[in-house]
């Protein structure tokens, strides 16, 4: 048994440090890396890329915009969606908090989420636009995330859709 070379993975009866048998292991491909002496291959590190074959540790990581599970092959695996953003080397997507949305994809920071739109309530996180018009009788401003931010519509105007307008 001689010990497996960095980006192969050898099984218990290799007879070879980089062996092309399958039964005796194996290069590494790309989404995975093998340390000296693996048994296996391992699945690229989340937030990380392994963008070629017979690596020993990952070679790239992942561009802000996208996100990138374990064995992800390309530095821009997954687009992030609408309603999330994802920075550089994320291993997932990050969810615009309660309050705001995102109806764009490929956001890299929080600050990209912007406040509910005035006459809505955004109660759940990852809102790609706002859904919940304001209760009848009450008006909501931008950012409105519970019920106690609903405001009873005062004497001498009326509330329409979530919207106050003087009579």
């Amino acid at each position: 048994d001689s010990k497996c070379a960095a980006g192969f993975y050898c099984t218990s009866g290799a007879t070879t440090a980089s062996p092309t048998d399958p039964a005796q292991g194996g290069q590494c491909q790309a989404g995975t890396y093998c340390e000296a002496g693996s048994p296996a291959p391992t699945p690229c590190d989340p937030g990380k890329a392994c963008l070629t074959n017979e690596l020993h540790e990952p070679d790239g990581t992942c561009e802000a915009g996208w996100y990138c599970p374990a064995g992800s092959k390309t530095e821009q695996q997954v687009q992030c969606p609408q309603g999330y953003y994802c920075p550089a080397a994320a291993p997932d997507k990050t969810p615009c908090p309660a309050g705001k949305f995102l109806n764009d994809v490929g956001a890299t920071v929080d600050t990209q989420c912007q406040d509910c739109t005035e006459g809505y309530i955004c109660r759940v996180q990852g809102l790609a636009e706002p859904t919940e018009v304001c209760n009848a009788g009450y008006y909501c401003e931008a950012g409105a995330t519970v019920d106690s931010d609903q405001t009873v519509c005062p004497a001498g105007s009326k509330c329409v859709n979530g919207f106050r307008v003087p009579c």
